[in-house]
Protein backbone atom coordinates (compact mmCIF):
# COMPACT_ATOMS: atom_id res chain seq x y z
CA UNK A 1 0.00 0.00 0.00
CA UNK A 2 1.53 3.50 -0.84
CA UNK A 3 0.47 6.70 0.82
CA UNK A 4 0.78 10.52 -0.17
CA UNK A 5 -1.17 13.28 1.05
CA UNK A 6 -2.74 14.67 -2.11
CA UNK A 7 -4.43 18.06 -0.97
CA UNK A 8 -2.85 21.68 -0.39
CA UNK A 9 -4.62 23.51 3.18
CA UNK A 10 -8.11 24.51 2.39
CA UNK A 11 -9.45 27.12 4.49
CA UNK A 12 -12.95 26.30 5.19
CA UNK A 13 -14.81 29.66 7.07
CA UNK A 14 -16.80 27.01 8.99
CA UNK A 15 -18.59 29.60 10.89
CA UNK A 16 -19.82 31.75 7.82
CA UNK A 17 -20.31 28.87 5.50
CA UNK A 18 -23.33 28.05 6.74
CA UNK A 19 -25.04 31.21 6.49
CA UNK A 20 -23.86 32.35 3.41
CA UNK A 21 -21.77 28.94 1.96
CA UNK A 22 -18.56 30.14 -0.32
CA UNK A 23 -17.04 28.05 -3.22
CA UNK A 24 -14.46 25.73 -2.02
CA UNK A 25 -10.68 26.25 -3.05
CA UNK A 26 -9.77 22.45 -2.71
CA UNK A 27 -6.90 22.20 -4.72
CA UNK A 28 -4.19 19.38 -5.89
CA UNK A 29 -0.34 19.17 -4.80
CA UNK A 30 1.30 17.10 -7.02
CA UNK A 31 4.91 17.32 -5.85
CA UNK A 32 5.77 13.26 -5.42
CA UNK A 33 4.86 9.62 -6.77
CA UNK A 34 4.38 9.11 -10.82
CA UNK A 35 1.96 11.36 -12.89
CA UNK A 36 0.25 8.17 -13.06
CA UNK A 37 -0.26 7.50 -9.43
CA UNK A 38 -0.69 11.22 -8.94
CA UNK A 39 -3.01 11.59 -11.66
CA UNK A 40 -5.52 7.94 -10.21
CA UNK A 41 -5.08 9.49 -6.44
CA UNK A 42 -6.29 12.98 -7.64
CA UNK A 43 -9.06 11.31 -9.42
CA UNK A 44 -10.47 9.93 -6.00
CA UNK A 45 -9.73 13.30 -4.30
CA UNK A 46 -11.91 15.07 -6.66
CA UNK A 47 -15.52 12.85 -5.91
CA UNK A 48 -14.83 12.82 -2.16
CA UNK A 49 -15.06 15.71 0.96
CA UNK A 50 -15.30 15.92 4.51
CA UNK A 51 -18.96 15.53 5.70
CA UNK A 52 -18.67 17.25 9.57
CA UNK A 53 -20.74 18.79 12.25
CA UNK A 54 -19.92 21.27 14.95
CA UNK A 55 -21.86 23.20 17.38
CA UNK A 56 -22.79 26.73 16.27
CA UNK A 57 -22.79 28.60 19.95
CA UNK A 58 -19.03 27.05 20.80
CA UNK A 59 -16.18 29.94 20.02
CA UNK A 60 -13.67 29.04 18.22
CA UNK A 61 -11.44 26.68 17.34
CA UNK A 62 -14.52 24.77 18.46
CA UNK A 63 -14.51 20.52 18.30
CA UNK A 64 -15.49 19.56 15.16
CA UNK A 65 -16.42 16.05 14.34
CA UNK A 66 -17.11 14.07 10.34
CA UNK A 67 -15.64 11.67 8.62
CA UNK A 68 -15.71 11.18 4.65
CA UNK A 69 -18.20 10.72 2.06
CA UNK A 70 -18.02 10.35 -2.04
CA UNK A 71 -20.05 11.77 -4.82
CA UNK A 72 -21.26 9.35 -7.58
CA UNK A 73 -23.83 10.39 -10.96
CA UNK A 74 -25.72 8.13 -12.90
CA UNK A 75 -26.10 8.67 -16.40
CA UNK A 76 -25.22 12.14 -15.79
CA UNK A 77 -28.61 12.83 -13.46
CA UNK A 78 -28.54 14.84 -9.81
CA UNK A 79 -25.30 14.04 -8.09
CA UNK A 80 -25.68 11.72 -4.90
CA UNK A 81 -23.35 11.69 -1.96
CA UNK A 82 -22.39 7.91 -0.14
CA UNK A 83 -20.91 7.37 3.24
CA UNK A 84 -21.01 5.16 6.08
CA UNK A 85 -24.00 5.27 8.39
CA UNK A 86 -22.50 4.58 11.24
CA UNK A 87 -20.92 8.25 10.61
CA UNK A 88 -24.68 9.77 9.62
CA UNK A 89 -26.50 7.95 12.99
CA UNK A 90 -23.67 9.75 15.20
CA UNK A 91 -24.95 13.19 13.03
CA UNK A 92 -28.31 13.24 13.25
CA UNK A 93 -28.28 11.68 16.91
CA UNK A 94 -26.29 14.72 17.71
CA UNK A 95 -28.17 17.05 15.54
CA UNK A 96 -31.48 15.28 17.26
CA UNK A 97 -30.11 16.42 20.56
CA UNK A 98 -29.21 19.76 19.98
CA UNK A 99 -30.61 22.25 16.91
CA UNK A 100 -26.94 24.44 17.27
CA UNK A 101 -25.41 21.69 15.65
CA UNK A 102 -24.42 22.52 11.79
CA UNK A 103 -23.74 19.91 9.25
CA UNK A 104 -21.43 20.74 6.11
CA UNK A 105 -19.99 19.10 3.35
CA UNK A 106 -16.89 20.51 2.49
CA UNK A 107 -17.44 24.51 2.64
CA UNK A 108 -21.05 24.30 2.12
CA UNK A 109 -23.89 23.47 4.80
CA UNK A 110 -26.63 21.24 4.46
CA UNK A 111 -29.47 19.45 5.67
CA UNK A 112 -29.28 15.94 5.98
CA UNK A 113 -32.59 14.85 7.56
CA UNK A 114 -34.14 16.33 4.63
CA UNK A 115 -31.68 15.10 1.84
CA UNK A 116 -31.18 11.40 3.60
CA UNK A 117 -32.37 8.91 0.65
CA UNK A 118 -31.34 5.85 2.37
CA UNK A 119 -29.70 4.01 5.23
CA UNK A 120 -28.78 0.58 6.01
CA UNK A 121 -26.90 -0.28 9.68
CA UNK A 122 -26.30 -3.56 8.89
CA UNK A 123 -24.27 -3.12 6.08
CA UNK A 124 -23.11 0.54 6.92
CA UNK A 125 -24.13 2.26 3.99
CA UNK A 126 -25.96 5.63 3.61
CA UNK A 127 -26.77 7.68 0.87
CA UNK A 128 -27.82 11.34 0.15
CA UNK A 129 -29.32 13.89 -2.18
CA UNK A 130 -26.93 16.66 -3.25
CA UNK A 131 -28.46 19.68 -4.81
CA UNK A 132 -25.89 20.12 -8.14
CA UNK A 133 -25.78 23.87 -6.77
CA UNK A 134 -23.35 22.11 -3.92
CA UNK A 135 -21.12 20.46 -6.50
CA UNK A 136 -20.30 23.27 -8.32
CA UNK A 137 -19.36 25.31 -5.05
CA UNK A 138 -17.33 22.54 -4.17
CA UNK A 139 -15.72 22.32 -7.60
CA UNK A 140 -16.23 18.37 -7.10
CA UNK A 141 -16.41 16.09 -9.82
CA UNK A 142 -18.44 12.67 -9.17
CA UNK A 143 -17.58 9.60 -10.56
CA UNK A 144 -19.97 8.96 -13.55
CA UNK A 145 -21.57 5.75 -13.68
CA UNK A 146 -24.22 3.65 -16.00
CA UNK A 147 -27.19 2.14 -15.48
CA UNK A 148 -26.55 -0.39 -18.46
CA UNK A 149 -23.14 -1.45 -16.53
CA UNK A 150 -24.45 -1.31 -13.28
CA UNK A 151 -23.17 -2.91 -10.48
CA UNK A 152 -19.42 -2.86 -11.77
CA UNK A 153 -17.67 -5.30 -12.53
CA UNK A 154 -16.17 -8.12 -9.76
CA UNK A 155 -13.41 -7.70 -7.95
CA UNK A 156 -10.08 -9.33 -8.43
CA UNK A 157 -7.91 -10.40 -5.84
CA UNK A 158 -4.90 -8.02 -6.16
CA UNK A 159 -6.16 -5.61 -8.31
CA UNK A 160 -5.31 -1.69 -7.68
CA UNK A 161 -7.73 0.33 -6.07
CA UNK A 162 -7.30 4.10 -4.78
CA UNK A 163 -8.61 4.78 -1.45
CA UNK A 164 -9.37 8.23 -0.53
CA UNK A 165 -10.79 9.93 2.86
CA UNK A 166 -10.15 12.85 5.14
CA UNK A 167 -8.83 11.38 8.83
CA UNK A 168 -9.16 13.29 11.90
CA UNK A 169 -5.33 13.64 12.67
CA UNK A 170 -5.15 15.91 9.76
CA UNK A 171 -7.90 18.08 10.58
CA UNK A 172 -6.49 21.38 11.94
CA UNK A 173 -9.38 24.02 13.24
CA UNK A 174 -7.79 27.36 13.94
CA UNK A 175 -9.20 30.17 16.35
CA UNK A 176 -10.43 32.22 13.19
CA UNK A 177 -12.72 29.75 12.23
CA UNK A 178 -11.21 28.23 9.54
CA UNK A 179 -10.10 24.92 9.41
CA UNK A 180 -7.35 22.82 7.51
CA UNK A 181 -8.65 19.31 6.35
CA UNK A 182 -6.16 17.09 4.56
CA UNK A 183 -6.35 14.12 2.54
CA UNK A 184 -5.34 10.52 2.89
CA UNK A 185 -4.70 9.13 -0.52
CA UNK A 186 -3.63 5.37 -0.92
CA UNK A 187 -3.14 2.92 -3.76
CA UNK A 188 -3.32 -0.56 -2.75
CA UNK A 189 -4.47 -3.70 -3.90
CA UNK A 190 -7.64 -6.31 -3.20
CA UNK A 191 -6.02 -7.99 -0.40
CA UNK A 192 -9.21 -10.39 -0.24
CA UNK A 193 -13.32 -9.86 -0.68
CA UNK A 194 -16.08 -11.81 -0.49
CA UNK A 195 -20.12 -10.32 -1.65
CA UNK A 196 -20.37 -7.96 0.91
CA UNK A 197 -16.21 -6.66 1.38
CA UNK A 198 -13.31 -5.65 0.44
CA UNK A 199 -10.27 -6.04 2.52
CA UNK A 200 -7.30 -4.20 2.37
CA UNK A 201 -4.06 -4.63 3.83
CA UNK A 202 -1.04 -2.29 5.30
CA UNK A 203 2.48 -3.96 5.52
CA UNK A 204 5.26 -1.65 6.14
CA UNK A 205 7.60 -4.26 6.03
CA UNK A 206 6.23 -5.16 2.19
CA UNK A 207 4.90 -1.79 1.20
CA UNK A 208 6.99 0.96 -0.39
CA UNK A 209 6.48 4.64 0.01
CA UNK A 210 5.00 6.84 -2.95
CA UNK A 211 8.83 9.64 -3.56
CA UNK A 212 9.61 10.76 -0.39
CA UNK A 213 6.62 11.01 1.59
CA UNK A 214 7.07 8.18 4.72
CA UNK A 215 5.47 5.28 5.74
CA UNK A 216 2.67 6.21 8.44
CA UNK A 217 2.81 4.13 11.57
CA UNK A 218 1.29 0.93 12.37
CA UNK A 219 -2.19 1.39 14.54
CA UNK A 220 -2.29 5.11 13.90
CA UNK A 221 -5.42 6.69 14.25
CA UNK A 222 -7.26 7.11 10.81
CA UNK A 223 -10.67 8.15 12.33
CA UNK A 224 -12.47 10.09 9.62
CA UNK A 225 -12.04 7.55 6.68
CA UNK A 226 -15.00 6.38 7.34
CA UNK A 227 -17.11 7.15 4.48
CA UNK A 228 -14.12 7.17 2.23
CA UNK A 229 -13.96 6.43 -1.42
CA UNK A 230 -12.13 2.97 -3.08
CA UNK A 231 -12.26 3.38 -6.84
CA UNK A 232 -11.01 -0.07 -8.75
CA UNK A 233 -8.48 0.50 -11.36
CA UNK A 234 -8.17 -1.77 -14.29
CA UNK A 235 -7.45 -1.62 -17.87
CA UNK A 236 -9.60 -2.20 -20.70
CA UNK A 237 -8.73 -2.79 -24.97
CA UNK A 238 -5.52 -0.14 -23.49
CA UNK A 239 -7.63 2.48 -21.76
CA UNK A 240 -6.71 2.60 -17.65
CA UNK A 241 -10.59 2.19 -15.95
CA UNK A 242 -12.13 3.13 -13.03
CA UNK A 243 -15.27 2.86 -10.92
CA UNK A 244 -16.36 2.38 -7.94
CA UNK A 245 -15.87 -0.56 -5.47
CA UNK A 246 -16.23 -0.01 -1.71
CA UNK A 247 -16.99 2.89 1.13
CA UNK A 248 -14.55 2.51 3.63
CA UNK A 249 -16.21 1.41 7.09
CA UNK A 250 -13.40 0.42 9.51
CA UNK A 251 -9.95 1.27 9.63
CA UNK A 252 -7.08 0.54 12.50
CA UNK A 253 -8.77 2.45 14.43
CA UNK A 254 -10.93 -0.11 14.89
CA UNK A 255 -9.79 -3.08 17.68
CA UNK A 256 -11.77 -5.74 16.27
CA UNK A 257 -9.93 -4.87 12.54
CA UNK A 258 -6.72 -2.86 13.06
CA UNK A 259 -4.61 -4.08 16.04
CA UNK A 260 -3.05 -7.15 14.41
CA UNK A 261 0.09 -7.12 15.15
CA UNK A 262 2.52 -6.13 12.23
CA UNK A 263 -0.25 -4.94 9.84
CA UNK A 264 -3.16 -2.90 9.31
CA UNK A 265 -6.42 -4.27 8.35
CA UNK A 266 -9.05 -1.29 6.32
CA UNK A 267 -12.46 -2.84 5.81
CA UNK A 268 -14.44 -1.59 2.54
CA UNK A 269 -18.51 -2.15 2.05
CA UNK A 270 -18.81 -2.98 -1.47
CA UNK A 271 -21.01 -0.76 -3.50
CA UNK A 272 -23.08 -3.07 -5.54
CA UNK A 273 -25.69 -2.44 -2.62
CA UNK A 274 -26.46 1.05 -3.59
CA UNK A 275 -29.00 0.94 -6.79
CA UNK A 276 -28.90 4.07 -9.31
CA UNK A 277 -31.92 5.96 -7.21
CA UNK A 278 -29.87 6.13 -4.06
CA UNK A 279 -31.81 3.57 -2.72
CA UNK A 280 -29.88 0.46 -0.83
CA UNK A 281 -30.56 -3.00 -1.57
CA UNK A 282 -30.30 -6.14 1.27
CA UNK A 283 -28.49 -8.18 -1.49
CA UNK A 284 -26.00 -7.34 -3.81
CA UNK A 285 -27.56 -6.40 -6.97
CA UNK A 286 -27.93 -8.00 -10.26
CA UNK A 287 -27.56 -5.90 -13.43
CA UNK A 288 -31.22 -6.85 -13.72
CA UNK A 289 -32.68 -5.79 -10.41
CA UNK A 290 -31.47 -2.64 -10.70
CA UNK A 291 -33.98 0.99 -10.88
Amino acid sequence: MKFQSVTSPVPTKTARCFAQPKPSIYSVRMTIGTDFQNEMLAIGLRACAPLYWHRADEPWPRLVTGATCFFVTFDGESPIAVTAAHVVRQLLGERAGDPKVIAQIGTCAFDPEASLIAIDDTLDLATFRIAPAIMLALKKVPVSCYRANWPPPDLQQNRGLILVGFPENRRIVHADGSAIFEAFGALPTVEDYDDRSILITYDPSRDLPIGSSPLPELHANMSGCSGGLVLMVGEHAGITRWHPAGVVIAGPHDAATGLLGDIDLYRARRVHFIRPDGSISTEPIERDQKR
